[in-house]
């Protein structure tokens, strides 16, 4: 069996063979974003470049979009506490807070606030999400995940006082960390405030 480092450098190699076929093959252009805030779940640094690469071509599709359920379009929000952020695979599968994406070794795939490492690098199958959150047009968080459900950091959803937030998400099925067919999002994104 070969090194970690073998392992490792395997993984990123299969990640540039297919990220660079898929935009040769599509003629799709990266979209130039920030790097993600934070990785739950499964999601990884590995899902973050192929989300670039495909969010510029992104089929936007309210039925195979991720439907966002919390909050609740124009809610305003109590700031003193970090509230759970949630939504549906699509409008028509409820999906379930643990995702439906699997990874070599998912049980170990760890959180942001508790990583495994820079060696783990497990290729996805099944769908990641991709939220972006916005302040007055510039994305002021970024998560990756597999999960359903997200909890803000409370200094981050405290720095939220008194705005209006516009949220983003994105799905993109992957097979081995290779997206297939590509990301959806939705036709307008969910915008809700946090009281001062």
């Amino acid at each position: 069996m070969g090194s970690t480092k073998t392992v490792m450098t395997k993984h990123k190699l299969r990640w540039l063979v297919v990220t660079l076929a898929g935009v040769a093959a599509c003629g799709v252009t990266p979209v130039k974003t920030r790097e993600p805030d934070q990785y739950d779940g499964c999601g990884s640094d590995e899902s973050w470049p192929t989300f670039d690469t495909q969010e510029g071509a992104a089929m936007i599709d309210d039925t195979r979009a991720p439907l966002l359920l919390l909050p609740t379009a124009g809610a305003t929000l109590p700031s003193a506490q970090s509230p759970r952020v949630a939504w549906q695979v699509t409008p028509s599968d409820a999906g379930h807070d643990f995702g439906d994406a699997t990874c070599e070794q998912c049980s170990l795939c760890g959180t942001s606030s508790a990583p495994i490492g820079e060696d783990h690098l497990p290729p996805i199958t099944g769908d990641a999400y991709d939220l972006q959150f916005s302040i007055n047009g510039t994305v002021v968080w970024r998560v990756i995940t597999t999960l359903q459900v997200w909890t803000p950091p409370d200094g981050q959803w405290s720095s939220w006082r008194g705005k209006t937030i516009s949220l983003r998400a994105w799905r993109m099925p992957l097979a081995d960390n290779a997206p297939s067919p590509g990301a959806f999002t939705a036709s307008a994104p969910l915008v809700f405030s946090v009281a001062p």
